[in-house]
């Protein structure tokens, strides 16, 4: 989880590799959303080509406007209840048509993280 204010301007870098741990050139890369993707509004292509070196590069910038109440990173305890208040938006990696998860098992044919944003104050 990343929390940014609102305005800003977020750059993402992912490698893509094959089985083989050589880079995954030329592959199309696309930034899913999950759970309905939150409330935040973001700006920016979220579909890209790798390099020569399995690297393809995001950059989306934040449409909301400044948010008001407790910055969540304040303490461990407010985080909870301040981020069910403030935008956020949350997306998977996917390369090409791979199946994607978080979890290990033999079906897996692409590994990656999530990634969520939270607009803080």
């Amino acid at each position: 989880m990343n929390y940014i204010h609102a305005g800003s301007v977020v750059t993402l870098t992912y490698h893509a590799s094959m089985a083989n741990g050589l880079p995954d050139a030329g592959a199309t890369v696309t930034l899913v959303p999950v759970y309905g993707n939150g409330s935040a509004g973001f700006t920016g292509s979220l579909s890209g080509q790798t390099d020569a070196y399995g690297n393809v590069t995001f950059t989306l910038t934040s449409t909301d406007t400044a948010q008001t109440g407790t910055d969540p990173t304040v303490s461990a305890d407010s985080v909870g209840s301040a981020e069910t208040a403030l935008p956020w938006s949350g997306w998977w990696a996917q390369i090409g048509n791979d199946v994607y998860t978080s979890g290990n098992g033999s079906l897996i044919t692409q590994q990656t993280d999530r990634l969520d944003l939270v607009v803080i104050p």
